[in-house]
């Protein structure tokens, strides 16, 4: 991680003297560098300055950033906001990290890198990047949990052959790949913090395109489990399909209008947004309609008859019930004195959400219900027992972290 405080303090300086020398304009939003303990000193500093952490928009991680690609076998990750904080964020350094790696590579025409990127005493290597989904793992976890709701990207590399060992020292890092991490965290930077209204419909076309293509893999997945479902299972799997394409539109919805903190009142590019909005949603109808009869399709094949998609009285129980989340559950989740309670209390529902579980207290809103959180899970990670979600809401109201509405 030391690398990462290395690329933010060469950010730092490289802003500052862009601004010094009249390259760049002043910063219309503020920049703020955090040099702190891993996770714990970025929760302190949220829970000790929530004036500051209200004003937050944006949260760029830099993990371990500077080792050496080749040497490590390894990719450069630009890990995204997980489901529940869909956002332009995302697309927008996607872009960036997209372009930078266009700029240092020699394409099939023979044409060597645009804008070569290397240090004098760094190496030569390809820009090897990767755009991943949520993992968490470091400090993008609480700018992102469900209590702060600040839109995060992390940057790592990964693997590293030497991670938590003696050899893990400066001769791992290369300088080449520091400096082309400082050209996209200060290109980021610089673009975050001015972005205005000249550049909403920038930022609009690459949430659009890039959710076009997101939607287009969730679909893929929808409509190849349904073909692949057997006679016993074919219901089932087309239940989940619906659920996965629905909630696909949801987050791309969601993330478009995101995009709305830099319209700041202007007619003209609301409109634009509500455009996009429209067509997402008339989208939405086609591809449901279109999953439809691809299940009537697959119900022809194996004889099986085609069922009404309908809630089961669990479900629709559940539906009706919305969790709230209690003064315990503003800012970042005290994960201590959850397990501390759980301890003290007898008698707790059993529930086991794996990695699910983060995201499972970040889907709670006070709009969503215990059936929605679920569907929204199971989007990301598989499906998932609707009791098993159900018990966790039940052990958050009992020490103390929500309370139920009906």
């Amino acid at each position: 991680d030391a690398s990462g405080c290395v690329a933010i303090l060469e950010t730092a300086r490289v802003l500052k003297k862009l601004m010094d020398e009249g390259k760049i304009p002043p910063l219309r939003r503020s920049v703020r560098f955090l040099f702190i303990p891993e996770i714990s000193g970025t929760a302190a500093y949220i829970q000790k300055y929530p004036e500051i952490a209200r004003r937050f928009f944006a949260n760029i991680n830099e993990d371990m950033v500077g080792e050496a690609l080749i040497k490590n076998n390894a990719y450069f990750y630009v890990e995204r906001s997980p489901y529940s904080l869909s956002s332009y964020l995302g697309d927008v350094i996607e872009s960036l990290a997209e372009w930078l790696a266009e700029t240092q590579r020699i394409s099939l025409e023979g044409r060597s890198g645009e804008m070569g990127i290397v240090s004098p005493t760094g190496t030569k290597d390809p820009f090897y990047y990767r755009v991943a989904p949520y993992t968490g793992g470091s400090d993008h976890v609480v700018f992102i949990d469900g209590g702060v709701k600040v839109p995060a990207v992390m940057f790592i590399v990964w693997p590293d052959f030497w991670y938590h060992t003696s050899g893990d020292l400066p001769d791992k890092s290369d300088s080449t790949q520091l400096k082309r991490v400082v050209v996209l965290s200060a290109a980021s930077a610089v673009f975050l913090a001015n972005a205005g209204a000249d550049e909403v419909p920038k930022i609009l076309a690459e949430v659009s395109t890039r959710g076009q293509s997101r939607l287009a893999k969730e679909w893929q997945k929808a409509e190849l489990s349904i073909l692949n479902a057997a006679k016993e299972n074919l219901h089932e799997q087309r239940k989940e399909a619906v659920n996965l394409v629905d909630q696909a539109f949801k987050r791309e919805k969601e993330a478009l209008a995101s995009v709305q903190f830099f319209i700041r009142g202007e007619k003209a590019l609301e409109e634009k947004l509500n455009s996009r909005m429209r067509a997402l949603e008339g989208l939405r109808t086609i591809s449901l309609n279109l999953l439809e009869d691809v299940y009537r399709q697959r119900c022809s094949e194996l004889k099986v008859t085609p069922v009404k998609l309908t809630l089961q009285p669990e479900e629709m129980r559940l539906s009706r019930i919305i969790p709230v989340r209690t003064e315990k559950m503003r800012g970042y989740f005290n994960a201590l004195e959850f397990r501390e309670r759980m301890r003290e209390l007898k008698d707790l529902p059993a529930y086991n959400l794996g990695r699910a579980e983060f995201e499972a207290r970040n889907f709670i809103d006070g709009r969503r219900s215990i059936l929605e959180i679920r569907n929204a899970l199971a989007a990301e990670y598989g499906p998932i027992p609707l009791k098993q979600v159900e018990n966790f809401i039940l052990v958050l109201e009992k020490t103390g972290f929500v309370t139920l509405k009906k």
